[in-house]
């Protein structure tokens, strides 16, 4: 039986999801449009997909909770 790559890597190696802007507003508590802004504006760490002015942005939660406790 062939054994998954996938099977040899733990859970801590795997790296973190992206999420959408949805998700991360509800992680800080507010609306994707602020979100957005905030990310454009270089506030909280994102990484923006695609070129132009219609950007598809996702973002790593933990590096945004790092982002924003490093402030205070």
């Amino acid at each position: 039986m062939e054994k998954d790559c996938r099977d040899s890597i733990s859970a801590e190696m795997l790296p973190e999801p992206f999420v959408d802007s949805t998700r991360a507003a509800e992680f800080l508590g507010l609306k994707p449009r602020r979100v957005l802004e905030m990310a454009r504006a270089g506030q909280i760490p994102a990484y923006p997909l695609g070129k132009g002015e219609r950007r598809t942005w996702r973002f790593r939660l933990t590096e945004i909770c790092k982002a924003i406790t490093a402030r205070r």
